[in-house]
């Protein structure tokens, strides 16, 4: 089944935290844009996912960087600061730039442009972060194309 091609597609705020096979997502991604296409990410650093912004020490890292299994939540997610509420079981992937970045690139998409930000794109409890002497970087925006050469015919 063709689905069609597509000209530009965005990926954005936790998404990309939902797939635990990022060749196997980036594959279908990449077959999804025509020859000069363009996919944006505009994502959560993952250096933020090493803090936890409610606890007595948020400024201390709560985890390592370098953690590859999946965090279980039980929580659903409310990224208008509104409040969560317990749910099931739900498993989070937390995927650094650099993996992402080669994944894309594995996948037949060339890197435009790698972007950082000291703002949050994430709940509103991680305010805190931002704004400050000593910023920490706190999202990311990576452009990436799709070779004219691989363009179906």
């Amino acid at each position: 089944m063709d689905v069609g091609q597509f000209d530009v597609a965005l990926i954005t705020v936790g998404a990309l935290g939902w797939m635990p096979d990022l060749p196997e997502f980036f594959r279908i991604a990449s077959g999804l844009l025509g020859g000069g296409s363009r996919l944006v990410i505009y994502e959560t650093q993952r250096f933020m996912e090493i803090f936890d912004p409610a606890s007595p020490i948020p400024f201390e890292p709560a985890c390592s960087y370098f953690e590859q299994r999946p965090l279980e939540e039980s929580m659903l997610i409310a990224y208008d600061g509104k409040g969560h509420s317990e749910g099931g079981p739900a498993y989070w992937f937390i995927h650094p730039p650099g993996g992402i970045v080669t994944v894309c690139v594995r996948s037949g998409l060339g890197i435009v442009e790698l972007r950082e930000y000291g703002h949050t794109i994430r709940e509103p409890e991680y305010d805190i972060y931002e704004v400050r002497a000593a910023q920490l970087p706190m999202s990311y925006c990576l452009m990436v194309e799709k070779p004219l050469s691989t363009q179906k015919r």
